[in-house]
């Protein structure tokens, strides 16, 4: 097992196993006071004004980094302002490809995510929200965040 040498802001980290340490990882103080290893966080945020068409585009964004979103989005959020009438399913895309769901249903504003195995993005990859077909009338003004890492 490596470990890292190096002293920061005057504490010497020497002791900090580096044997799992991922490209991208950070390094930080845990609860414990001891030096812990991690995945930098990657949260991708968006309001989504109105309400959509059917199967329309309501989002896309080009990654500029390697990310990688893990199983069903854990600790990603979904909200809408106006609920749907019924049970609603828009779909994630990744370069066209559907991956994943963000549902809401009528009976609340809260959103659930699936997302089976996980999915990774390269820089240059686009992962686009698509609205259901057809389109749910009332579901408006949606506040996503999703949460993955870099890799």
């Amino acid at each position: 097992a490596g470990s890292l040498g190096v002293g920061v802001a005057g504490r010497d980290i020497g002791d900090v196993d580096a044997s799992g340490v991922q490209q991208g990882d950070m390094l930080r103080r845990n609860g414990s006071n001891q030096w812990a290893t991690e995945a930098t966080p990657f949260v991708l945020s968006m309001f989504i004004p109105g309400t959509h068409g059917s199967g329309a585009l309501m989002a896309q964004i080009v990654f500029d980094r390697d990310v990688a979103f893990d199983e069903n989005l854990p600790n990603s959020q979904g909200y809408a302002q106006v609920t749907a009438t019924g049970s609603t399913v828009l779909d994630i895309q990744k370069n066209g490809a559907n991956v994943g769901t963000i549902t809401f249903t009528g009976a609340g504003n809260t959103a659930s995510f699936a997302l089976s195995g996980g999915a990774s993005f390269a820089a240059g990859d686009r992962l686009a929200l698509v609205n259901a077909d057809p389109a749910d009338a009332t579901l408006a003004d949606l506040s996503l965040t999703l949460r993955g890492r870099r890799v």
